[in-house]
């Protein structure tokens, strides 16, 4: 698959292998799409329980209640269709 990447993500992805923080390029882009099904799956679960898994990378700001999440969550869902 070849993606043509925004001017912007292309040189935030450039910058961080010459950061030396990923080998190439490639890296970068596969740890982002990891990271991206991570928080989708992270919002599924907060959705279903109205918190995150305590193994969770990631925070919400304050403590939502369920129907606030799942609402969240439908309302990207729906933006990513």
């Amino acid at each position: 698959m070849n993606v043509n990447l925004p001017v912007e993500a292309n040189d935030f992805v450039r910058s961080l292998v010459a950061q030396g923080k990923y080998q190439a390029e490639e890296d970068a882009v596969v740890d982002g799409i990891r990271l991206l099904k991570g928080r989708d799956r992270d919002l599924e679960y907060v959705g279903t329980y109205g918190h995150l898994p305590t193994q969770s990378k990631w925070r919400l700001p304050t403590r939502l209640d369920a129907r606030t999440v799942r609402l969240l969550h439908c309302q990207i869902s729906d933006r990513d269709s």
